[in-house]
């Protein structure tokens, strides 16, 4: 048998009635700040046993307050009452009237004992609080409580302002703007009733003027009586995407009045109730059977388009549904439709979205094709659409070499929309755009005329029309739709800017022609445009550049000036090289002719000047033309040297790297990892700017410094060079053989055949650093030819060349490694070295 507990065994804690006063007082409050309400009132209970005093009976108030809030949340509402009046009886001294008790019997119906503690507490209550408490009852008296008045003096506010505020209400719920007005005019600011006036109020501007309606309601506070009528009223304004979150946080009453306030009827708010019970998240196949229960009001074509979407996952299976639900059969299209939104959704391949995409315009096209501009018309066009409007190719790829590219198909299928759409101005804009970005004109061109013809006063229309001018070097054709932009347009700054362009490139090219009276008459009417000012350089040059065709000695003079004016350094050189340029004198002639010597750096700001108008020439479309960077090449590599910050440094590589100036770049990067060493962005730069496009050719030594600035850039948090580096390093790692880099000069790709070729013509070392293996693996594969023979190492790989890489055979476990003696130290074989001219060691192919 089991014994029977000792109560009063040695290990049980003493009760209450065994504490001191001092340390049952101690434990009260602890119980209090912890939340434990139910201890801390029997604590206090005992105190005051002991002995009357007010902190104790303070104490005891504030138990009785949490305990009542603990049990208000649980929706006790009732317990929580008893909670209130026992706080109640310990008299105004301790328990002065608070706020959540007169709610919470107002809430329950128990309206006249509230007045009845309103009227008591009237003389007492600090004036805020007794506001608020009227705040409180002229809600509940707005909201039906008529009893509110009845237990009130006459004169107080609640009564003398509750007439006018019925009023209002009134008038507002039979659509009386003018009643509304004149009754709310009569209600004082300082009324108890003026948290419910910014409501109507706003309830009034709330169809028309939202914003004004949001700003009302912003003057309630969060803890005004008022505020849940506030939170209904903020309902009704938000977005319909997210009203069903937002609604799930409040009660049904004030989810009715925001849905009413929405405009929603009776019968849709049933419906969305219900839908409520479905849960936040229902599976697809439980909303579809919901949407077909209530297609009798929400219309049998609707629910079917709306049930399609929810069979997007579960499809092929998931095609039988809405017949299973009551609903009629898909068609064929419909079947195929939903397959192209689930290759949307699920796996990733535009080449296999754009096929299902095509297969329904295929379906939608049979038994006849459609009259262009129909309904089913408009619906192939979308189709043909769909994967250039999900992807966003045509807007930024530029078209591919090969024919058969992805690219290349959308384009085609957007092109043939317009045989159904022809009214679509912003897919022959996506397909002039395109062409243009690979300067294919005269498709540009054959998409440009019937846009033209269609919409000849669409600002993008010119606009493309502009663009497509002076890509063909039709600077005078530019110049007149310039000019026609202007016309519909009159302060387009930026049209105004490209006929100054137009204008400047038709005067170079009539220079370049041999007619400088037809370059000065375009120079004319470009710097008539320019009224910003904006171009006086480039028109001051080349108008010395006409004058030069003329007038050898004054042209001279003339640019000597404007060097001298522009600081006679690089970036005066610059400016005045491109210019010559661009009008077919080479920088060498030209600063020959004017007896000036090559262009050099006049220190560190004009340097940072050179650079910023390399990027300004090339942020307006120009071209960096190989005569001028063969001049400029040597003074600017030397130039890598002068001072600049990190952040300058930066921008140049990338100058350097929008123009293709690798030489310079190089340079310029190596001449920062000197300063900053190790930095990923710099070593990033160095890297791609010595090997040009080809980093097979790269070194180990120089892929471990790669590697080692990968993980300072992870450390650093630098995503953007971690990025390109990744990208970078990926490049060198090869997949598959066919896959694998060749240099330009060895031809077609060849096969794992090629192998034993390839280690005669390079070399073992040379082809191990094409395949960017580590130190490690080359290493074991030198190890593998001197143990096993040259042989056993071209089927390893070709193995790793061919093969998934789990399925490679094992390397030979590598040997220790040697260690050599220099100066008395141990030094491992190949270790990196601490250059601090890093990625320009000579290599055999560079």
């Amino acid at each position: 048998m089991s014994k029977k507990r000792n109560k009063r065994s040695a290990g049980n804690k003493p009760g209450p009635a065994s504490l001191s006063s001092k340390a049952l007082e101690n434990a009260a409050q602890e119980r209090l700040q912890q939340g434990r309400f139910r201890e801390a009132i029997a604590h206090f209970k005992e105190l005051l046993k002991r002995e009357q005093r007010e902190e104790w009976r303070q104490g005891l108030a504030r138990a009785y307050e949490g305990r009542a809030r603990d049990l208000a949340e649980k929706g006790m509402l009732k317990e929580a009452l008893v909670m209130w009046e026992n706080r109640h009886r310990l008299g105004a001294a301790a328990a002065p009237t608070h706020l959540a008790h007169t709610a919470l019997l107002l809430r329950m119906g128990r309206v006249q004992e509230a007045v009845a503690i309103f009227n008591q507490a009237a003389d007492t209550l600090p004036a805020g609080e007794l506001a608020a408490l009227r705040t409180q009852l002229a809600a509940f008296y707005l909201g039906g409580q008529a009893e509110v008045m009845q237990g009130l003096a006459p004169e107080d506010p609640v009564v003398l302002h509750g007439e006018a505020a019925q009023a209002a209400l009134a008038a507002y719920c039979r659509g009386d703007d003018e009643a509304l007005e004149q009754a709310l005019s009569t209600i004082p600011f300082r009324s108890p009733y003026r948290d419910g006036v910014h409501i109507l109020k706003a309830l009034q501007r709330l169809p028309e003027q939202p914003t004004q309606a949001a700003t009302l309601l912003a003057r309630v506070p969060a803890e005004s009586a008022f505020a849940p009528l506030r939170q209904a009223a903020e309902l009704a304004l938000v977005p319909e995407q997210q009203l069903a979150s937002r609604l799930a946080d409040v009660g049904k009453a004030t989810r009715r009045f925001a849905l009413t306030l929405r405009g929603w009827s009776p019968e849709r708010q049933a419906l969305f109730e219900e839908a409520r019970k479905l849960g936040e998240h229902p599976p697809p196949k439980t909303l579809l059977h919901f949407l077909y229960r209530h297609r009798d009001k929400l219309g049998d074509d609707w629910v079917h388009e709306r049930a399609l979407r929810l069979l997007i996952d579960d499809a092929p299976q998931s095609l039988a549904w809405p017949r299973e639900a009551g609903g009629r059969s898909l068609s064929q299209a419909e079947k195929v439709q939903v397959g192209a939104w689930q290759a949307e959704r699920q796996h990733g391949d535009p080449w296999y979205t754009l096929k299902c995409w095509e297969l329904l315009a295929q379906h939608l096209e049979a038994p006849h094709v459609p009259a262009p501009g129909s309904d089913q018309a408009l619906r192939i066009a979308l189709v043909l659409r769909r994967v250039d409007q999900t992807e966003d190719i045509l807007a930024h790829a530029t078209p591919s070499a090969e024919p058969d590219a992805l690219d290349r198909a959308v384009a085609q299928y957007v092109e043939r929309s317009l045989d159904y759409d022809p009214d679509a101005p912003q897919a022959y804009l996506r397909l002039i755009g395109y062409y243009l970005r690979g300067k294919e004109l005269k498709a540009a061109r054959r998409l440009l005329e019937p846009a033209l013809a269609r919409w000849p006063e669409n600002l993008q229309v010119l606009t493309a029309a502009l663009d497509t001018a002076v890509a063909g070097g039709a600077f005078k054709k530019a110049a007149g739709f310039a000019r026609r932009i202007l016309t519909v347009d009159p302060i387009n700054k930026t049209a105004r800017e490209r006929l100054v362009k137009a204008h400047l490139a038709h005067a170079r090219k009539q220079l370049r022609n041999a007619r400088p009276d037809l370059a000065r008459r375009e120079l004319e009417q470009a710097s008539a445009w320019d009224r910003a000012n904006r171009f006086d350089i480039q028109l001051e040059i080349v108008d010395a550049l006409i004058t030069l065709a003329t007038d050898a000695p004054t042209g001279a003079s003339a640019l000597r000036e404007v060097n001298q004016r522009l600081g006679d350094g690089l970036a005066a050189g610059l400016s005045l090289a491109l210019e010559a340029a661009a009008v077919g004198i080479s920088p060498k002639a030209l600063f020959a002719d004017l007896g000036l010597s090559k262009p050099q750096p006049r220190g560190s700001e004009d340097l940072k000047a050179c650079l910023a108008q390399l990027r300004e020439h090339l942020d307006s479309g120009g071209k960096l033309p190989p005569e001028v960077t063969r001049y400029f090449e040597k003074v600017l590599k030397a130039s890598a040297h002068f001072e600049l910050s990190f952040q300058e440094m930066e921008a140049a590589c990338e100058t350097l790297r929008s123009c293709r100036w690798d030489a310079v770049r190089q340079a310029f990067a190596q001449a920062a990892l000197k300063r900053w060493k190790d930095a990923p962005v710099f070593a990033f730069h160095a890297f791609e700017a010595k090997y040009k496009g080809a980093p097979w050719y790269a070194s180990s030594t120089d892929i471990r410094r790669l590697e080692r600035a990968l993980e300072h850039a992870r450390e650093k948090g630098d995503t953007r060079s971690t990025e390109r580096l990744l990208n970078v390093l990926d490049s060198l790692r090869p997949t598959a053989f066919e896959d694998f880099p060749l240099p330009p000069e060895m031809g077609e790709e060849l096969g794992p055949e090629a192998l034993p070729m390839l280690i005669n013509l390079m070399g073992l070392d040379r082809l191990l650093d094409m395949l960017g293996l580590s130190r490690d693996m080359k290493r074991q594969f030198k190890e593998l030819e001197r143990e096993l023979g040259r042989p056993a190492l071209i089927k390893m790989l070709g193995a790793m060349l061919s093969a998934d890489p789990d399925d490679l055979p094992p390397f030979p476990a590598p040997r220790p490694r040697r260690r050599t003696e220099s100066r008395g130290h141990a030094v491992e074989d190949d270790a990196p070295s601490d250059d601090d001219d890093p990625f320009n060691q000579p290599d055999l192919f560079t």
